[in-house]
């Protein structure tokens, strides 16, 4: 990339920076509660971890 194309771009990201950070100050969340996520503790365990399961200790050793 020349040097004039990286000065274009450069100049369109602080544009789109400014313009991030205007709309940022009137932003506001929406409301309502957050769900918290369920978990299950009877789940049973993943491949993944059935294989570290199996095959951490030998490596470790």
């Amino acid at each position: 990339m020349s040097a004039e194309e990286k000065g274009k771009v450069e100049d369109m990201a602080k544009a789109d920076k400014a313009c991030y950070e205007r709309d940022m100050k009137t932003y506001t969340p929406p409301e309502g509660e957050t769900q918290k996520k369920f978990t299950d503790p009877n789940v049973p365990p993943s491949a993944f971890f059935l294989f570290c399961s199996e095959y951490c200790p030998k490596i470790n050793r």
